[in-house]
């Protein structure tokens, strides 16, 4: 996440990623500017259709050192230039003024995206028929063929199917009318073919600022009308009707098999012009905050679910181009180019920012061949400028991993065993309420005797500030005689300790919460079953018998362990959990008023032991079920321990025999000595969907390993796996040195029409992380 920017060539408008060369840049001259070293994560940048902005652009590059990186360029043009030269417009607009066009920047750009409009003169021009513009984008297409005029053309096209089509400005559509959301959809491609489309490419400045807007929650918007939402979004408290960000991904959901896709069919890419956001900035100091007051917000919100494996593109971007006056060079446009950058890192999905005007008019990036600090910021990818006081942006919350670190125990009774000097949180399971509080539930390790608690609650009104206050346990402190304990709860001797695993909660649909967890009961280990009023109890547990044991596991034996709950989003509740030597089962459950679930169905085996591994947890992302475990390839739960992922479109059965890697330890956790920190055993996770902006959040555990500490997988002597104790293996000890870890979920297409989650690259993050 904190790696420079990558600084490539652009468009104003949306495209695809192509593996391109690039040729060095030239040297630049840079004026003195206090650029931040916090980074966003990488994004590319590039040169809109200017061919003066080809030399700037360059020196952009090479003071970024994007040397390497394709070079995106863009163009605007009319709908129907292969079949029709229109009188008038700018030198794109017309046949030979294009032609002219992409023999100059031949040697300049990798990759140009195409982006059409009306003809850009004066007078309406009704909008096209879609059987007429699907025939033109063909057409277009084959200018490049062998004997056409753009046949000399060797880079990648990449489109987007109108300018602003909620924008009827000459500069906007061109038609100087509106284009109705469901016939501005036009062309989409499917992911598997080499033509690549991005959807939307919608304005945001003025009143079209309302376009983008949340307002209808079904996925899918079936049963909308466009003056009425079937269902309204949780942002849409007044009965607002559809948007036209709604409409337009209705026509999409409904009518994607009349273009030969997939009903479930989904863009890889989607494109917006933020200058609604950056403009407030630079004119007012208007903070990016909130859905209200954020087009970037609202975008992030609308395009969840199904749609948040579309990578997001800022499109048509400049830092000043649009204000009067222009803005100061050392103070309002370089404030103004560090808020672009913290826009761009508010989620992980945004790849793409098309900037406007590296050089000339209004807020250039340059003075000749001297970068301006609106020029560095964006080179280095700063997160803040450091030059002058820049307003609030109201997007610099952070938070650093672990989350929960290692805490303190409270004092017992001084007559009990040892006791640990603090203890971590161990699969940590993560929700947000309906009223947007945020709660984690950790494993609670003990000994005999040397605690009367159970499952530590931690709460925060956020996920940035590393601000998680201890707000009491599951199973509460009841004394030496745990009173308050499920009577079942005892070893094969009849001791009462505690080894508490996995607690697993949930918000029911009632507004009542319910917990799962994992207990000693006799030799093995049980499933007990608590329910709530609140997040924060008084918990009602089950007292005289375990809610799963050996008699209904599904499987007859084993320790059952590792429950978790899926509130589907029609309300069905599954539950799931695992048998030590039959793997990982689940049923569907029903849910009382007062919370307390019971089995609706026999339970069924989903993944074998020893196909899968333990800690499942399921999510339903529209309508295709996730189904998240930890294993270690090695065995143990300790350096090699990581997250994998199965799909399917049942929440019971039919899981991919192959799963994907999710997360496993940092890079340079290789057994040796770290450098600075590093983190291991990652595993033990939970889902937060829709936690900050439409944004999906793994909460985990790893083990950390301090500066110049080491975690050895392996003894280097016999080979053998290294036991968690003090002497051997001190940075890799189990009980208590998990800790409490969150991080952003991305989901990337897989080339098939869906997606798989990732996160980092399938690495812990570690320093400053900004929540959305």
């Amino acid at each position: 996440m904190n790696r420079p920017l990558a600084v490539a060539g652009i468009a104003a408008l949306a495209g695809c990623f192509f593996a391109c060369s690039s040729s060095p840049g030239e040297n630049v001259a840079q004026s003195g500017a206090a650029v931040s070293s916090a980074h966003a994560h990488p994004f590319d940048i590039g040169a809109n259709e200017w061919t003066s902005e080809m030399a700037p652009f360059e020196a952009l590059r090479a003071a970024s050192g994007a040397a390497g990186e394709p070079r995106l360029c863009h163009v605007y043009t009319y709908w129907d230039i292969a079949n029709h030269d229109p009188a008038g417009g700018d030198q794109s607009h017309t046949r030979s003024g294009l032609i002219q066009w992409f023999g100059q920047v031949a040697s300049d750009c990798d990759e140009v995206l195409v982006t059409f409009q009306g003809p850009q003169q004066s007078g309406e021009e009704a909008p096209p028929s879609v059987a007429d513009f699907e025939s033109s984008f063909v057409d277009f297409q084959n200018l490049t063929n062998a004997g056409a005029p753009l046949a000399a053309w060797n880079g990648k096209l990449t489109y987007t199917p109108w300018n602003e089509p909620n924008n009827s400005a000459n500069s906007g559509n061109g038609l100087q009318e509106p284009i109705s959301p469901e016939l501005a959809v036009r062309r989409h491609c499917d992911p598997s073919a080499s033509c690549k489309v991005a959807a939307g490419d919608f304005a945001t400045n003025g009143g079209t600022a309302n376009d983008i807007e949340w307002n209808c929650a079904d996925d899918n918007v079936t049963g909308d009308t466009p003056t009425s939402c079937a269902a309204p979004s949780r942002m849409n408290t007044t009965g607002l009707p559809p948007s036209y960000l709604d409409r337009y991904k209705n026509y999409i959901a409904v009518h994607a098999s009349d273009y030969g896709l997939s009903s479930t069919f989904r863009p890889e890419y989607f494109a917006y012009h933020p200058w609604h956001d950056v403009n407030s900035y630079i004119e007012s100091n208007a903070a990016c905050d909130g859905y209200d007051d954020c087009v970037t917000r609202r975008l992030l919100q609308s395009l969840g679910g199904s749609w948040s494996g579309a990578e997001l593109w800022d499109t048509e971007i400049g830092v000043g181009l649009q204000t009067t006056p222009a803005p100061n060079p050392e103070t309002t446009q370089p404030c103004g180019a560090a808020f672009l950058v913290q826009m761009t890192d508010l989620s992980p999905r945004f790849t793409r920012v098309y900037y406007m005007r590296f050089a000339g008019g209004n807020g250039p990036l340059f003075d000749g061949t001297t970068m301006r600090p609106a020029g560095q910021v964006l080179a280095s990818g700063a997160l803040v400028y450091e030059g002058t006081k820049c307003g609030e942006t109201g997007m610099l919350a952070t938070y650093a991993n672990p989350i929960i670190p290692m805490f303190k125990l409270p004092s017992y009774d001084t007559s009990a065993k040892e006791v640990s000097a603090a203890e971590g949180c161990p699969d940590p399971t993560g929700i947000k309420t309906s009223t947007g509080e945020f709660y984690i539930y950790c494993t609670s390790y003990t000994v005999p005797y040397d605690r009367y608690d159970g499952f530590p609650i931690f709460k925060s009104s956020t996920l940035a500030g590393n601000s998680w206050e201890r707000v009491g346990s599951i199973i509460p402190d009841s004394g030496r005689q745990r009173t308050s304990w499920p009577t079942w709860i005892k070893d094969s001797n009849g001791n009462r300790f505690g080894n508490f695993w996995a607690p697993d909660v949930h918000e029911l649909p009632s507004g009542k919460f319910v917990a799962t967890y994992a207990a000693p009961c006799g030799s093995v280990q049980c499933v007990g079953m608590a329910w709530a009023d609140g997040p924060e109890g008084p918990w009602t547990h089950v007292m005289d018998h375990p809610f799963i044991s050996k008699s209904n596991n599904g499987a007859g034996y084993g320790s059952t362990y590792d429950p978790n709950l899926l509130v589907d989003t029609d309300g069905q509740l599954y539950l799931y959990w695992v048998v030590v030597g039959g793997g990982i089962y689940g049923a569907t459950v029903t849910a009382a008023p007062s919370g307390e679930i019971a089995f609706a169905s026999s339970p069924v085996q989903l993944v074998p032991w020893g196909s899968g591994g333990e800690g499942p947890y399921m999510i339903d992302r529209g309508g295709v079920y996730y189904l998240f475990f930890s294993n270690d390839p090695t065995g143990g739960i300790l350096y090699n321990y990581q997250l994998h992922v199965r799909r399917s479109s049942s929440p019971l059965g039919g899981f991919q025999s192959e799963d994907q890697l999710v997360l496993q330890k940092s890079r340079d956790a290789n057994g040796e000595p770290v450098s600075g920190t590093a983190f291991v055993a990652t595993g033990g996770n939970s889902v937060i969907q829709d936690a900050a902006d439409g944004a999906d959040f793994l909460v985990y555990h790893a083990i950390k390993v301090p500066d110049g500490g080491a975690c050895p997988g392996h003894d280097p002597a016999s080979g053998s796996l290294v036991e968690p104790n003090a002497t051997t293996n001190p940075y890799c000890r189990v009980q208590g040195e998990r800790q409490a870890m969150l991080d952003p979920i991305t989901w990337k297409p897989d080339g098939a029409g869906g997606v798989w989650p990732t996160v980092n690259d399938g690495r812990p993050s570690y320093g400053a992380m900004m929540v959305p």
